[in-house]
This record gives C-alpha cells, structure tokens and sequence, in this order.
C-alpha cells in the first residue's frame, strides 16, 4: 500500500553528500537511475507524478546503496530537512514516557485487561504492549510475558524497569513449541488458566516503514503465515471458557491478517468479537478470508490512509466458547 519509492543517485556522489529525496507516484524509473538536468526538467513538468520529501546526508555511496552482495543495510540517508513538522522525541522524552504507534495501543485497550486477572502476552518483546497491560492491571494478578529469544528477554526486562514496572513475569519461552505446556508448567502455565491471552505475532512486518533491502517472496509470506498458525493453538489451550483471545499483526499481508482469522475460525472453539474501536477499516472479504458479517468485525489500519496517518496493522478479537 505504500507509494512507489526509489533512490536514484547520480555517480559522483558519494558519503557525506547533500542529496534531495523524491517519491515516484506514478510510473517507474531503472533502478540505479542516474538523475539528469533534462530529469529535473521533466520533474518539472510532470511535477504531479512526483512528491519532494526533503533534503539529507547520503551515508552511502552509490556502489554501496546498490550493491547485491547482501550488504547494503543501515541508514541510507540522514534526512536533515524534511517537509513534515514532526519533531524526534529522542533524548528528549523522560525515559518514563513510552511512545506507541496508535494501533498498538489500540491493542491493548481491545484486550481490557482487568486488575486481578491472569494474562499472557505470547510475544512479548520488546514489551511495549506488556508495558500498557501492566498498567491498567494497577499490579494485580498475574501477567506473563514471554519470548523466545533469551537476549529480547533481558532488553525486555530492561526496557520495563527505565518505566519502573517489575509486575510481570517475564520468561524466556517458545510459545509456538508442541511441548509448551509439559515443558512449562512448573512456571504457572496451565490449559485453561488465563483471562486473557494477546497473541501479538512475530510477523513480515510489512506495515512498517519501507525498507530498502526487503525482498520477499509470496512463499516466505506463505511460510510466516504458517509459522503463526502454531501459535493459535496454544493460545487457544491456555484461555479459560469464555476467555479473550487478541490477534494483532504489523503487516498489510492478508496471509497473515485476514486468512489466518478464517484458520482460528475454522480449527478451534474460537468466535470472532466486534472491537470497540471504529478507526481503521474493515476486513477484506472473500471466499478464502472472510465472510461479509465476519470482515465487519476485525479492524485493518491502511498505512496509506491519509486520515490517520499510522503503520499498517491488523487487529481481531476473538472470544473462546
């Protein structure tokens, strides 16, 4: 959903160059596309098919940005004056304030965790969401907050406490492992043993910002919808009758938003809840994904949409029964 964007560099340039970043809105360029004077005349008269984003620092040279070698990461350049007014909040902010992108939050507040309540976050890291739910818990009850990998762990638990939050349990835990509960129930983690379960999916990421070294094929997105759908099961074990389930991506895919709602539908005692917010927009439907009644129910956030301005995402609740 995201505008055609491409950097051109002319090749003399090199690090440290001052360098203006256009987006293509309509049509394509070669990739490598050495800009000219007669461009900047076209730019000119076709100025509608272009949108100026602003001036900054090349921290790449040309043969690097381009490069196949696989090599081509970090900051491609430092933008230094840009046409939006937002200001970085680094160094800025006390470390006790946490910014979050609006749908994030949203998630949270769709999963209304009460005080007294045993919740899970199944991915926790970096803890943000965790974060948000300890709060509104006011400390009290039990709230698990897991991730496999061992070092998001200590960042996560080092994140929590520049926030002054000791409340959850954190725990190093593969959430998606067959043998979740045998492994792990020495830890508290029981069938049927949570109020409430977020299930905030280690996903492609494609509503984030653009990245200039993503490539990815439709069988990567097929596999990292799959790898997703190990969770639910799990997630689905440890609710309580009647328990919440909340489903939440950072991607635009509807392989991993809307086709795996109709696979939680379809394989466990799971029924889909309206979500109290009404920003974003519904669920695409079709006859793999989902029903006209269902789509109505789930909320997409297009990060195309001009209104509200945020990363893509996908939110679903769902409710055990």
């Amino acid at each position: 959903k995201y505008k055609k964007t491409q950097i051109h560099k002319h090749k003399k340039v090199g690090k440290d160059d001052l360098v203006s970043v256009f987006s293509l809105l309509e049509g394509s360029i070669t990739r490598g596309f050495i800009f000219t004077k007669e461009d900047i005349n076209k730019y000119k008269e076709r100025k509608n098919n272009w949108f100026f984003l602003g001036n900054g620092i090349s921290k790449l040279s040309r043969s690097e940005l381009f490069s196949h070698e696989g090599n081509n990461k970090g900051i491609a350049i430092e933008m230094k004056n840009s046409i939006w007014k937002t200001p970085s909040m680094n160094d800025i902010i006390k470390p006790s304030i946490f910014l979050q992108n609006l749908p994030s939050i949203i998630v949270t507040q769709e999963l209304d965790p009460q005080p007294g309540e045993s919740i899970i976050d199944m991915c926790a890291a970096p803890g943000g969401k965790t974060s948000h739910i300890a709060f509104l818990m006011n400390g009290k009850g039990k709230l698990i907050s897991c991730d496999k990998s061992k070092s998001k762990v200590n960042k996560m638990k080092e994140f929590l406490h520049s926030l002054n939050i000791t409340f959850p349990q954190l725990l190093k835990l593969d959430t998606s492992s067959e043998l979740f509960f045998s492994e792990n129930s020495e830890k508290g983690i029981y069938p049927e043993s949570f109020d409430r379960v977020l299930l905030d999916a280690p996903c492609s990421g494609l509503g984030q910002r653009p990245r200039l070294d993503l490539q990815i094929s439709t069988e990567s997105l097929e596999s990292i919808a799959s790898y997703q759908q190990r969770f639910f099961k799990n997630a689905v074990s440890l609710l309580k009758p009647n328990g919440i389930l909340v489903y939440s991506t950072c991607t635009i895919s509807p392989l991993e938003n809307e086709r795996n709602v109709r696979y939680a539908l379809d394989n466990f005692p799971l029924q889909l809840i309206e979500l109290k917010t009404t920003l974003g927009s519904e669920g695409l439907v079709e006859e793999s994904l989902l029903k006209s009644d269902e789509a109505k129910k789930v909320r997409f956030f297009d990060p195309s949409d001009d209104s509200l301005q945020t990363i893509g995402f996908f939110i679903a609740k769902f409710q055990k029964i």
